[in-house]
């Protein structure tokens, strides 16, 4: 007879698979089993208790989960130009963060993304397949030109000159005053 009698032991193991089972409380009537390989097994529970033991099989069917994957693509637009990170087709699985990070080139500015909603604050959930553009525009410049009384200059005032470009001024100096190059 059992001691101290009616107690009640339990054992999950393994008869059969194509790899290893491990079981996080073989001792117990509620565990859980990790499959080593994916395939088919027989997991076997032992009941015991003392007086009468009795065996149940369960037969058992490990697939592989289904990675889902989504791909990002990242392109640039504008005058300007510039890097991104990541650039181009991406390809991520399902639920990763994706951090976007553009840098413009020394002429340029990189002014926001755009795209699918999930674009513009510069991270990226993947649910879908998604796109994502930075934006690139040429960087400017402003001159304030001005004469004094002995002469002009045109134009005059606040001039805007894009990056690359060339912005010529004429110097009309007042009779009797010379222009010194």
């Amino acid at each position: 007879l059992p001691n101290p009698p009616g107690t009640l032991t339990t054992s999950w193991t393994q008869v059969s698979g194509p790899g290893t089972v491990t079981f996080s409380n073989p001792a117990t009537l509620s565990t859980i089993a990790t499959f080593s390989l994916a395939g088919t097994y027989t997991l076997r529970l032992t009941a015991n208790d003392g007086a009468l033991a009795t065996t149940n099989d369960v037969i058992i069917t490990d697939n592989p989960a289904v990675v889902i994957t989504y791909t990002l693509t990242v392109n640039t637009t504008g005058a300007g130009s510039g890097t991104t990170n990541p650039s181009g087709n991406n390809t991520y699985i399902s639920g990763t963060l994706v951090t976007l990070t553009a840098t413009p080139a020394v002429s340029s500015t990189f002014t926001g993304w755009t795209g699918d909603a999930d674009c513009f604050d510069g991270s990226v959930t993947m649910t879908a397949a998604k796109t994502c553009t930075a934006n690139f525009v040429l960087k400017t410049y402003t001159i304030t030109a001005s004469a004094g009384s002995n002469g002009t200059i045109f134009p005059s005032g606040v001039v805007t000159v894009t990056h690359g470009n060339n912005q010529t001024f004429t110097f009309t100096p007042a009779s009797g005053y010379q222009v010194n190059t």
